[in-house]
C-alpha cells in the first residue's frame, strides 16, 4: 500500500475537480483540431451554397455566353469568341471542382474525429490512474477508521470491565460499524456490496 497517498480533501471534492481536469486538458488537446474543424464545416457549407446557386445560373449563362461568342464571331474577333465559350466551360466545370473539394473536407472531418479519438484516449490513460490512487487512498482511510473504532470499542470494553458475556461488545457489532442491509441504510449497503463484494467483475 505504500503507493497509496493520503487522501487529504473530501473525496467528492477530489473526483468533481479530476472531471472537471479530465474535461479541461481534452478540450485544450483539442482546441486547434476543433477550431479546424469549425472552419471546414463552414467552408463547406459556403461551397454548397454556392455550387448549388451557380447551378442555376449556369443555364442563363450558358445562353448569354453563346450570344456574345456569335456577336464577337459577326464582328470579326473569332479569338475573343473562342475565349468566350472556353470562359464558359471553364464556367461549368466550376461545380464538380466545388463538390471535389467538399469530398476532400469531408475526408478531412474525418481524420480530425479519428484524431480526436486518440487525443482523448491518451488524456484518460495518463489522467486515470491518479483518479484510481485517490480513490483506493480513500478506502484506505476507511478501512483504517473502521479498524480503529473496532479496536478502540475493544480496547475499551477490556478497560472498564464492560466486555464479555452480556456486555457492551456484541457478537455482530464489529459488522454492524458498516451499513446496515435493513430499514434505511439497506440502499447504502446494497451499493458498499455491489462495489466491493464482487459483484462488478
Amino acid at each position: 500500500m505504500n503507493h497509496v497517498k493520503d487522501q487529504t480533501e473530501p473525496i467528492t471534492s477530489t473526483v468533481d475537480r479530476m472531471l472537471q481536469e479530465l474535461n479541461t486538458t481534452l478540450s485544450k488537446a483539442v482546441a486547434k483540431l476543433e477550431s479546424d474543424r469549425d472552419a471546414l464545416e463552414q467552408e463547406s457549407a459556403e461551397i454548397l451554397t454556392a455550387a448549388n446557386e451557380l447551378k442555376l445560373l449556369l443555364p442563363a449563362k450558358a445562353r448569354e455566353a453563346e450570344r456574345e461568342a456569335d456577336r464577337l464571331l459577326l464582328a470579326g474577333k473569332p479569338e475573343e469568341a473562342t475565349a468566350k465559350i472556353q470562359e464558359q466551360k471553364s464556367a461549368e466545370r466550376a461545380p464538380e471542382e466545388m463538390e471535389r473539394r467538399r469530398y476532400a473536407i469531408t475526408a478531412r472531418l474525418g481524420e480530425i474525429a479519428s484524431e480526436e479519438r486518440t487525443i482523448a484516449v491518451r488524456v484518460f490513460q495518463e489522467w486515470y490512474p491518479r483518479l484510481r490512487a485517490a480513490l483506493v487512498a480513500e478506502q484506505l482511510t476507511m478501512c483504517n477508521a473502521l479498524d480503529s473504532a473496532w479496536g478502540g470499542i475493544v480496547r475499551f470494553s477490556g478497560e472498564t470491565g464492560t466486555g464479555g458475556i452480556g456486555g457492551i461488545v456484541k457478537a455482530s457489532m464489529e459488522n454492524d460499524l458498516s451499513a446496515r442491509d435493513q430499514g434505511p441504510e439497506r440502499a447504502i449497503y446494497e451499493r458498499l456490496v455491489s462495489w466491493f463484494g464482487g459483484g462488478r467483475r
